[in-house]
C-alpha cells in the first residue's frame, strides 16, 4: 500500500511539473471519451423525447398508408395511369374497416393567414374529427368540428397556439374570420398548447385546420388522397385491418403495389437501428481518437524517460528495483489517460445539457457512457504505458548515471 501511495504521488509531481505538455498529451483520450459521453446522452435523451411524444401522440396499434414512391416512378416511366384514392372512395374504406378500427386523413398545404394587418405564414390542414383524437389534440377554448360542418363543407378552422398569439394577441379569436390564401375561414376553436413534436417533426401550435370536405370543396386541386392513418381497436386486429385495406385497394380499382404501409413498430425499429448505428459510428471515431490519444500518451513517455534517464540511473544505484520504476511510469502513463477521461467526461456532460437546454430534450445523463468511456481511457493508459514503463525499468544504472 506504501508503495501504491508513493507511486502515485511521484507520477502526480511529474504530471504537475509540466502542464501544458500534460494537457496536450491528454487531449486525444479527453476528446474521445467527451465524444462517447456526449453522443451517447444526447441520443438517449432524444430517443426518451421521441418516446414520449410516442405515448402522447400514438398507440401501439396505429399505422400509416402512404404511396410507394418507387413503384409510382416505375409506373410514370411505363406512361401508366397514376390515381390515388378519391374522398368518396377513403369514406367508403372507412365504413369497410370501422369494424377493426378508426381511419383518418389529412391534406395540408403552406399558406399567408391573415388577420386586418397582421399575417403569419402556416400549413393549413384539411382533417376529419378523427384526427384530433388520435393526435392527442385538444380544444383550449371554442370547439371541435362537428359533423355538419363536414357534411355542408362549412369555411371554419380551428387554429393553434402560436396563430392565434401572432393574429389576436389582445383579443378573442372566436368568431374572427381569417383570410388562409384567396379562402375565407371563421375561427369556432383554439388548440390548446401542444408545441413540437418530436416524433413527426411538427410544429401543431403553427397550424390551422379546416374541415377536410372543405379542403377538398374548396380546392379542388386537392381532392386525391396521397397518405391516410389508422388506429385499430386491439394489436391483434391490426394486421388484419391493413391487409383488408389493401384488398379494397385492389376491389377499387387501385394496384396493390402502389401503397404501402407501415405500424409504429416498424418504426420504432427503424428508429432504434439509425440510433444504434448513430452510436457505433461515433464510437469508431471515438475509439480513433482514443488510439491517437494513447500513441501521444505513449510518445510523451518515452520522452519522459529520455529526460528523466540519469534520475532513474540514481534511483536504482540508491537501492530502487526495476518494478519500482516500471511501476513508477504505469502510473504515470495510466494518471494522465485517466485525467484525460474525466475531463472529456465532463465535458461530454456539459455538452449534453447545452445541446438539451437548446433542442428542448430531456436531460438524461448516460452513466453507461461515462463508465465505459473511463473505462477504454483507463485501458488506454495502461496499455500505451507497457513500452515506456519497460524501457525505463530495463535502464542499466551505470550507462544512466553517465548519460547527458
Amino acid at each position: 500500500m506504501r508503495a501504491l501511495l508513493l507511486g502515485l504521488a511521484e507520477a502526480c509531481l511529474a504530471v504537475l511539473a509540466n502542464k501544458f505538455r500534460t494537457a496536450l498529451t491528454m487531449l486525444g483520450v479527453t476528446i474521445g471519451v467527451m465524444a462517447i459521453v456526449a453522443v451517447v446522452s444526447v441520443g438517449d435523451s432524444g430517443k426518451k423525447r421521441v418516446l414520449d411524444e410516442i405515448e402522447k401522440v400514438a398507440q401501439p396499434t396505429m399505422f400509416w398508408v402512404y404511396p410507394d414512391w418507387e413503384y409510382i416512378q416505375k409506373m410514370e416511366e411505363e406512361n401508366r395511369p397514376i390515381r390515388y384514392l378519391k374522398y368518396e372512395e377513403f369514406e367508403h374504406l372507412k365504413e369497410v374497416c370501422r369494424a377493426y378500427g378508426d381511419l383518418f386523413a389529412r391534406l395540408s398545404s403552406r399558406a399567408r393567414i391573415r388577420f386586418k394587418d397582421r399575417e403569419i405564414s402556416s400549413s393549413v390542414s384539411g382533417v376529419n374529427r378523427e384526427y384530433f383524437s388520435a393526435m392527442g389534440l385538444s380544444i383550449g377554448d371554442g370547439r371541435m368540428f362537428g359533423e355538419q360542418d363536414e357534411e355542408a363543407h362549412s369555411r371554419v378552422c380551428i387554429i393553434g397556439n402560436e396563430v392565434k398569439d401572432t393574429l389576436f394577441p389582445f383579443e378573442s379569436a372566436l368568431g374572427k374570420v381569417v383570410r388562409a390564401g384567396d379562402q375565407r375561414y371563421t375561427v369556432i376553436g383554439v388548440l390548446a398548447k401542444r408545441g413540437t413534436s418530436y416524433f413527426d417533426f411538427r410544429n401543431y401550435d403553427d397550424n390551422v385546420y379546416v374541415p377536410y370536405s372543405t379542403m377538398q370543396h374548396r380546392e379542388p386541386q386537392k381532392r386525391d388522397l396521397m397518405w391516410f392513418s389508422g388506429m385499430a381497436r386491439s394489436p391483434e386486429l391490426l394486421d388484419v385491418m391493413r391487409g383488408r385495406i389493401h384488398q379494397t385497394f385492389v376491389e377499387l380499382g387501385l394496384p396493390r403495389e402502389q401503397m404501402g404501409s407501415r405500424t409504429m413498430a416498424e418504426d420504432l425499429e427503424g428508429f432504434e437501428m439509425v440510433s444504434l448505428i448513430l452510436k457505433v459510428m461515433v464510437s469508431g471515431v471515438s475509439a480513433i481518437s482514443l488510439f491517437v490519444g494513447g500513441l501521444g500518451i505513449m510518445n510523451i513517455m518515452l520522452v519522459t524517460v529520455k529526460e528523466r534517464t540519469r534520475e532513474i540511473g540514481l534511483r536504482k544505484a540508491l537501492g530502487a528495483n526495476s518494478g519500482a520504476i516500471r511501476f513508477q511510469f504505469f502510473v504515470e502513463s495510466t494518471l494522465m489517460s485517466t485525467l484525460g477521461g474525466a475531463l472529456g467526461a465532463v465535458l461530454g456532460v456539459l455538452i449534453t445539457h447545452g445541446v438539451n437546454k437548446f433542442t428542448g430534450f430531456p436531460s438524461l445523463i448516460s452513466h453507461g457512457a461515462i463508465f465505459w468511456g473511463m473505462f477504454f481511457a483507463f485501458l488506454v493508459g495502461i496499455l500505451f504505458g507497457i513500452y515506456p514503463a519497460h524501457k525505463a525499468a530495463s535502464l542499466d544504472p551505470a550507462e544512466a548515471l553517465r548519460y547527458e
